[in-house]
């Protein structure tokens, strides 16, 4: 083949994907960068992990920006990221149906070894829940059509619960205490104070 009929092939092939775009055909690839005009992609879609398919905006040093994805492992959501590619913020639908797959809205604060700040607002089994971290310790505000519970874990401290909860029973059994319990427990999980 010639340089001549190379370069004629070429044409009528670009001539041939051009008519297709025309004509609203799938364009069909694994995946698409957008460059700026330094040539930084700015914006890909395509496999962002090896289950995850999604969609990265980059900053203008290609730093991980925003990311919304997909997964048949963890289901689908939105991430926002800070300047050290940390996400900070995101809004989540897990999968799964063992886990009944359920919306999640969280903020990430800062993060070190011994300390981590964060809060989340869910619906766990058709049930709203928020919690808050700070460190080792954690507050849950719990909600549905039998249970209302407000529980404080501290430094190893142990727990206090406020309003319905789930406790096993000395013979191990699962019983739910009345709306208007307070009950606090050591770090070994063993009650000290209830009431009523």
């Amino acid at each position: 083949m010639s340089d001549r009929e190379s370069i004629v092939e070429r044409i009528e092939s670009l001539e041939r994907q051009v008519k297709g775009l025309m004509e609203n055909e799938p364009i069909r690839t694994r995946q698409i960068e957008v460059l700026d005009d330094k040539g930084n992609a700015r914006i890909v879609i395509g496999p962002i992990a090896e289950d995850r398919m999604g969609l990265v905006l980059k900053d203008e040093l290609g730093r991980d920006s925003l990311t919304l994805e997909v997964s048949k492992t963890y289901g689908s959501g939105l991430r926002l990221l800070d300047d050290s590619e940390r996400q900070r913020a995101y809004f989540l639908h897990s999968a799964g149906p063992e886990r009944g797959g359920f919306p999640s809205l969280g903020l990430l604060g800062h993060e070190s070894p011994d300390r981590t700040c964060s809060s989340s607002l869910g619906i766990v089994n058709d049930s709203p829940s928020l919690s808050l971290f700070y460190g080792t310790r954690q507050i849950n505000l719990n909600l549905n059509d039998t249970e209302a519970s407000v529980e404080v874990w501290g430094d190893g401290e142990g727990q206090v619960s406020l309003g319905s909860v789930d406790v096993e029973s000395a013979k191990g059994k699962t019983e739910t205490t009345p709306l208007m319990t307070i009950r606090i427990e050591d770090e070994d999980e063993r009650v000290v104070w209830d009431a009523p």
